[in-house]
């Protein structure tokens, strides 16, 4: 019993500096000037909570119209920029858009407001 007590707690610790790790390697934040800087098809993970991490498929059109599907979920909704900064809106959500670029690669971190979830993704190749 101690013992796997014990293993969860390494194993807790050895993935969270796993993620510390990842953040690190990140590039750094760009402004939105456009939907355009955005659009595409995107694909990571997302996380609700303190709940386990799922993959996350995000298609955002140059019309604004943005779809997030993970698991047996999808929810639609509308992306805005602002003053160099994107928002979403998928109804029962809303939230901030980061866009990240730098020789490590394109990415956006999709936060919802309150802690509701993150998000985590990488243009399809």
């Amino acid at each position: 019993m101690i013992a796997a007590r014990a293993a969860r707690a390494a194993a807790r610790i050895a993935l969270i500096a796993l993620l510390l790790a990842g953040c690190a390697s990140l590039p750094p934040e760009k402004p939105v000037t456009s939907i355009s800087d955005i659009a595409g098809e995107w694909r990571g993970t997302i996380r609700f909570g303190g709940g386990p991490f799922q993959f996350v498929d995000v298609s955002i059109k140059p019309d604004a119209t943005m779809v997030m599907q993970w698991g047996i979920n999808t929810r639609w909704g509308r992306v805005a920029v602002v003053n160099g900064r994107a928002t979403f809106d998928l109804e029962i959500w809303t939230g901030a858009i980061y866009y990240l670029e730098g020789p490590e690669g394109r990415f956006l971190l999709i936060q919802a407001t309150f802690g509701v979830f993150d998000a985590q993704v990488s243009p399809v190749k």
